[in-house]
């Protein structure tokens, strides 16, 4: 039976014992309060939930009836005497037989704003014949003033939603306030920064988020916290950040044709505000760059370069371009050269200079320097700038790198210094040979500005 009265879900508290002394002439009324805890103080706090409490009538044989005087008599009408601010449900109960098996509850409860201290619980007993001895029955509630409860800190943002574009600042403001002046808020975000201003009872604060790429819609979350710990502790505001793509720009661009060798170098450089993209060429009429893409980076702006070259024959009929994208289908086009503008050369000696000969003259003799230039289909190119370089030794490199390099000088006073003149659709220059060695062959280097045009072998004899 003690096991069993223990197994009931109360929260008491035992400040004193009470003796109790049973009345030899009636039964008793008793509750599980007393018997199970011996003590007359119950725990309890204002506005808690209500507490059960069990009583039954124990038959004593003493009361002049033969028996349980509820049973042998008139059935007995426990009704509790409570203060006015303790709430008892039922106001009374009917008891029929004695026993702890046919024990009834009666729920004590407060309202809220009840004060702490303690309240006398009594029961009375009535039936028309029998005696019932209610000490037993009687306890102390013990009331205590309920916790302060924790107010909810609030937090708002002044805005539904900002818009930027990637790789430009998004700001948001709002305001926080806490009725505990005790509690000490911190503001938190899901994503960027934020700066809070204000008292510890209310404020201000500003958010700030540079977003590296486009976003239909996040969700930014500020969350307030009292540092409570309690249920209530946090409160949260939130705002949609939207950021537009930004299309990659042209930087700087770079494009070289050598009409000579047919070789052409195209670059583009680029930039994008959203670090976060990945940008890619598509070059159109020339082969594609070697490089494949660029990013996410780790901050911005992205950059990058995209080269690509590729050497012709014959004309270009198409138009050399490129196209800078990025991930989110935004882009750039850069035209190189137009269709149909740029084909390749053939440039030509003619006697007496051969193309691929050791090409023999008499030293102190004039060797006329002649060779036509062709245009890809064909035609005479005649208004280029061709100069002659006179180079010791067998060699092509255009760059003249580590050549001993002569002074080109001719005969006839038509010629300017080592420039080539235009007759006839070809470019002539009247080579002086007086005073080079004999035995040791010589390069002459036909050039348009840096590019070679053609060159040709000669050795000199006496």
């Amino acid at each position: 039976m003690f096991g069993k009265r223990l197994s009931r879900a109360l929260a008491l508290t035992t400040v004193a014992t009470l003796v109790i002394t049973v009345a030899a002439f009636a039964d008793n009324v008793n509750n599980d309060v007393q018997s199970t805890y011996g003590s007359e103080n119950v725990a309890y706090t204002a506005g808690a939930a209500a507490l059960p409490v069990s009583f039954w009538i124990v038959d004593n044989n003493s009361g002049g009836q033969s028996g349980c005087d509820a049973a042998d008599g008139s059935a007995v009408t426990l009704t509790i005497s409570a203060p006015a601010d303790v709430i008892v449900s039922p106001a009374s109960r009917i008891f029929s037989a004695c026993g702890e098996a046919n024990a009834q509850s009666f729920s004590f409860s407060t309202l809220a704003t009840a004060t702490a201290g303690s309240r006398d619980i009594d029961v009375v007993a009535q039936d028309s014949t029998g005696n019932y001895n209610v000490n037993g029955a009687a306890f102390h509630l013990v009331v205590s003033a309920p916790a302060a409860t924790n107010a909810q800190p609030q937090i708002a943002a002044d805005a539904t939603s900002v818009t930027v574009d990637e790789g430009s600042e998004a700001t948001m403001t709002g305001t926080w306030s806490d009725a505990n002046a005790g509690n000490t808020v911190s503001l938190s975000a899901s994503v960027g920064t934020i700066v809070k201003a204000g008292t510890n009872a209310a404020g201000t604060w500003s958010w700030s988020h540079t977003p590296g790429d486009n976003t239909a819609g996040t969700t930014v979350t500020i969350t307030a916290d009292d540092g409570t710990g309690s249920a209530n502790a946090t409160n949260t505001a939130s705002f949609t950040l939207i950021a537009n793509n930004v299309a990659p720009s042209k930087t700087a661009d770079s494009f070289s044709f050598n009409p000579y060798s047919g070789l052409a170098n195209a670059s583009v450089s680029f930039s994008d505000p959203g670090w976060l993209d990945v940008v890619s060429s598509d070059f159109s009429g020339i082969a594609d760059s070697a490089t494949a893409s660029f990013g996410p980076a780790a901050s911005g702006p992205l950059t990058g370069t995209f080269s690509t070259s590729q050497t012709y024959t014959g004309c270009i009929s198409d138009a050399i371009s490129v196209r800078v994208s990025d991930d989110d289908g935004d882009y750039f086009d850069h035209t190189f050269a137009a269709a149909d503008t740029l084909g390749r050369y053939t440039a030509t000696f003619k006697a007496p200079l051969k193309d691929g000969y050791r090409n023999i003259a008499k030293l102190g003799n004039v060797i006329p320097v002649k060779i036509q230039v062709l245009d890809c289909h064909g035609l005479p190119v005649t208004d280029r700038t061709l100069t002659i370089r006179l180079i010791k030794g067998d060699t092509t490199d255009e760059t003249e790198a580590g050549a001993v390099v002569l002074d080109a000088t001719s005969v006839s006073a038509a010629d300017t210094d080592n420039v080539m003149r235009l007759a006839d659709g070809f470019y002539i220059y009247n080579l002086a040979t007086k005073g080079l060695a004999t035995g040791t062959p010589f390069t002459i280097l036909v050039k348009d500005g840096s590019y070679l045009v053609n060159s040709a072998l000669i050795e000199l004899k006496k």
